[in-house]
């Protein structure tokens, strides 16, 4: 079974998996927060989380980073993210078609900050209302909104796209600076109306090469992508083995060809 995410301009993604594939790494049955092996745990959860963050945020195809601060040094996430819904809330009462995937940050004093994509160009009057409103729902802590356009020449809409998406993601490895995250504790949040474009197909593919090259042949067949980066797990690995590729990133110098099968 293949899987292709087409965010468009280029951008396409995609992964082979088997459709029956064998068990799944199964677990000890422990209380939530208690397994021995929270650690691994831990390890897969930032994995997905990463793979869904980017999806979402590709999804968006972002052209700039905006970003909320605390004049006080704010250092209670719960605090943190209830100033932050409620700046979402203000904004989305002028625009409520924008779309917001918030991360959070420590920064090196303390204090927390958060953030997110911008997809297209913000006008003055716009901007001028976020920082209205990040002003006005911080309250006592002074909150302030600023916007970073730092795109360098000759880097396309794509480029600087996937370069937003890996400067947000990074943090979800950080666990929000050196502190450990708390169980239960967000790592981003993203509004629901968000939809990856998504598309599934069976291949007739009967070893691991031969899915690898027709991974390969839908992205740059019917998605009219140009795949530059191939990875394959391990077949040691606790988890059912996967293919994934995708039309950015280093080049790799072992692509599988495209051959359709």
């Amino acid at each position: 079974m293949a899987t292709i995410y087409d965010y468009g301009n280029g951008l396409v993604e995609g992964s082979w998996t088997s459709i029956r594939p064998e068990p799944r790494w199964v677990g000890e049955n422990a209380k939530r927060g208690e397994s021995r092996n929270r650690e691994q745990n831990e390890l897969f959860a930032i994995r997905r989380a990463k793979t869904n963050a980017r999806r979402l945020i590709l999804t968006l195809r972002p052209t700039s980073l905006g970003t909320t601060t605390f004049r006080e040094n704010l250092t209670d996430p719960r605090t943190a993210w209830r100033v932050m819904d409620k700046f979402i809330r203000f904004v989305h009462k002028r625009f409520p078609d924008d779309k917001f995937i918030a991360f959070p940050e420590l920064q090196e004093r303390g204090a927390l900050h958060f953030h997110f994509p911008i997809a297209g160009w913000m006008p003055k009057q716009k901007l001028r209302y976020y920082h209205d409103c990040s002003r006005k729902d911080s309250g006592k802590y002074g909150g302030t909104f600023n916007v970073s356009w730092n795109r360098k020449a000759g880097v396309s809409d794509a480029e600087n796209s996937v370069k937003i998406c890996n400067y947000l993601t990074k943090y979800l490895s950080k666990r929000m600076g050196q502190s450990p995250r708390q169980l239960g504790e967000h790592r981003y949040r993203a509004s629901k109306d968000i939809k990856p474009p998504r598309t599934k197909c069976f291949m007739d593919a009967q070893s691991l090469s031969r899915a690898a090259e027709g991974l390969v042949a839908l992205i740059e067949g019917s998605h009219k992508g140009v795949v530059t980066y191939y990875f394959q797990s391990s077949p040691d690995s606790p988890v059912p083995v996967f293919g994934w590729a995708c039309t950015w990133g280093r080049p790799s110098g072992a692509l599988p060809p495209p051959v359709i099968a």
